[in-house]
C-alpha cells in the first residue's frame, strides 16, 4: 500500500510541478507584456505631446490615463493568476470598461497623431 503512495507521488508531483512552472512562466509573459505596452502608450502620448499646450494645460487626460493604467495593473493579481486555470486573455481577467480604455488609450494617441 504505501509503495503504491510513493509510486504516484513519484509521477505526480513533478507532473504538478512541471504544470505549475510553464503555468508560472505563462502568466510572468503576459502581466509583464501587458504592463510594458500599457506604460508604452502613456510614455508615447507624454512625448508626442510635451509640447502641446492643450495637452499640458489639461493634465486632467494625462491624470485619468495614468490612474486607468494602474487600476488596470493591481486588477491582476499575479498569484491570482498562477492559480486559477483561466486562459490568459484580457476578456478573461478584465472588464468591458478596462478593455475599452485601453483601446481609448491607443486611440488617443493614433488620433491626435493624425492631427499634427
Amino acid at each position: 500500500m504505501s509503495e503504491t503512495i510513493i509510486l504516484i507521488f513519484s509521477f505526480v508531483l513533478p507532473a504538478l510541478m512541471a504544470i505549475f512552472g510553464i503555468r508560472n512562466n505563462e502568466v510572468h509573459i503576459f502581466v509583464t507584456s501587458l504592463n510594458d505596452i500599457l506604460f508604452e502608450e502613456l510614455k508615447r502620448i507624454i512625448l508626442t505631446y510635451s509640447d502641446d499646450d492643450e495637452f499640458n494645460a489639461d493634465s486632467e487626460n494625462y491624470d485619468r490615463f495614468q490612474s486607468g493604467v494602474e487600476d488596470i495593473l493591481s486588477k491582476l493579481s499575479y498569484n491570482r493568476m498562477v492559480f486559477i486555470p483561466k486562459p490568459l486573455k484580457l476578456p478573461y481577467w478584465l472588464s468591458e470598461e478596462d478593455i475599452s480604455f485601453i483601446q481609448e488609450l491607443k486611440r488617443y494617441r493614433i488620433d491626435k497623431t493624425k492631427n499634427t
